[in-house]
């Protein structure tokens, strides 16, 4: 099943990395953090980390360096790599505008199904400044049809007006969850024409 919950989360991830893009160029440096929380409905205490993103430009044209970073109280997690930017669409957790989808598939028995919907528009404050988000919600299923076995997944992903991801809500089987907020960018929160 651990299978078909990944896959679940690959799906999610690829209606978001395909929705289509309103004439809005993404940036390519800055840095984003991020706190998560992850558990299951019988924990007392949830585990909770941060993850920060950041692209820095190098002295190769069109290249960057990306590192991320996880950190909890008792350890730290750095990876980096140089990316050629051209062949990367989004380096940033961007979901500006989606419109309503969804997808199926069957592999060898296995049937897959999911869909992402924008539900409207949500008040939210960061860094003392107010935005109007737009508020999505998704849904992700796969059966096998040999075992009769079935996961799913369902949640919520709300983004900033230039489509910064600023929360992420995730529910699996009903039991296992994944939550995200933004805490820290200086990437751009509002829509620009000339973002680089």
């Amino acid at each position: 099943m651990t299978r078909y919950l990944a896959i679940l989360a690959l799906i999610t991830l690829g209606l978001v990395s395909t929705a289509p893009i309103v004439s809005a160029v993404q940036p390519i440096q800055g840095y984003v953090a991020y706190n998560v929380t992850i558990g299951k409905s019988s924990d007392v205490a949830p585990r909770s980390f941060n993850i920060n993103e950041s692209a820095q430009p190098t002295n190769q044209n069109g290249f960057e360096i990306i590192a991320v970073s996880l950190s909890t109280p008792s350890s730290n997690l750095t990876y980096s790599r140089l990316v050629n930017t051209s062949g990367v669409p989004e380096i940033f957790p961007f979901l500006p505008g989606i419109t309503n989808q969804s997808f199926s598939y069957d592999y060898h028995g296995v049937s897959i199904a999911a869909s992402i919907f924008f539900t409207g528009s949500v008040s939210v404050t960061f860094d003392n400044q107010s935005y109007s988000d737009s508020n999505y919600t998704f849904d992700a299923r796969a059966t096998n049809s040999s075992s009769g076995t079935t996961a799913s997944a369902f949640g919520s992903v709300v983004a900033m007006p230039s489509g910064l991801v600023y929360s992420l809500k995730i529910l699996v089987n009903g039991t296992y969850s994944v939550e995200s907020q933004l805490v820290g960018t200086n990437l751009p929160l509002v829509f620009s024409s000339g973002v680089n």
